[in-house]
Parts: C-alpha cells; structure tokens; sequence
C-alpha cells in the first residue's frame, strides 16, 4: 500500500491521511491541512487540502509525499 501526504512547506510537518473521520488534519503550525484519507487503486490519500493564508501560500509551494509500506516488521 502506499500512502500519500503533503509536506507543510513552513514547519516541514509531513500530513498524512488517516482512517478517523475528523474533517481535517493540520500541521504543527495551523498553515495547511488535509482531509480523512480516500483509496483510489491502492493508494490511500486525500481530496481536500485546505491552505490558511496567513503565511500567503499558494497551492504550488506544498510538496507532495508517498511512501510506501511494506507488510514485513
């Protein structure tokens, strides 16, 4: 499986869906946030971002992240 997240380009804080049906996720500084995770062909991601612009992001400065897990411990 692998999961997919964003990566807060003012805290570096890597946001990742989860399986909790809260509305959003955000990172340690409150700039960005992501909503419960979604599969879509066995990638477990997001479908909404949410951006606070007091730092004035813009959608293009958040990095996006997969990772991939394995079923071995």
């Amino acid at each position: 499986m692998i999961i997919e997240g964003v990566i807060c380009p003012i805290c570096k804080d890597f946001l990742y869906p989860s399986s909790s049906k809260k509305e959003f996720q955000f990172c340690k500084c409150n700039s960005i946030g992501i909503d419960h995770g979604i599969f879509i062909k066995n990638i477990f991601t997001y479908s909404k971002i949410a951006i606070f612009n007091k730092n004035k992001l813009n959608l293009f400065q958040i990095k996006t992240k997969k990772i991939k897990l394995s079923n071995s411990l």
